[in-house]
């Protein structure tokens, strides 16, 4: 029976950019209620929009809650909008400015460094054509066992 990942993605360039944008949902929710209070629908089209369409999510509350539960963001007023709908805006709390700081900091670490191997060459002195030893050690083998 084979598992069914990621809606059927996994090992896609798909599920690669499903799996992206769970990453850096909460990143960027923080960064555009950093700007302004929102509400979830125009931080949706916020996203698409400054994206060019590129990053567009079908919700946000999933995002929405576990910031809020964690004190990242905060509920900021409740509108009637023309259409008689509620909308709820959120604004980010000196926690998340913080929490949204770090998180940009970690996002552009590993995206250099990605981009640090992709423009690097192996340089490694013991490659898998050049290892002399490669054998598995009895006593290495001794030792893990001894440690379950």
């Amino acid at each position: 029976m084979t598992e069914n990942f990621n809606n059927g993605k996994s090992g896609t360039a798909d599920g690669m950019k499903d799996n992206f944008k769970k990453a850096t949902t909460e990143m960027l929710v923080l960064f555009l209620l950093g700007e302004k209070p929102m509400y979830v629908y125009e931080m949706i089209q916020a996203l698409d929009y400054r994206s060019q369409s590129a990053y567009s999510v079908a919700t946000l509350y999933p995002a929405i809650y576990r910031l809020q539960k964690f004190g990242f963001i905060k509920e900021y007023a409740k509108c009637v909008s023309e259409d008689n709908r509620l909308r709820k805006y959120y604004e980010v709390t000196a926690e998340g400015t913080a929490y949204m700081n770090s998180l940009r900091d970690e996002y552009h670490k590993l995206v250099d460094a990605v981009e640090m191997i992709f423009n690097s060459e192996d340089t490694t002195e013991c490659s898998s054509v050049n290892c002399k030893d490669t054998t598995f050690s009895e006593t290495a083998a001794v030792g893990e066992s001894s440690q379950e």
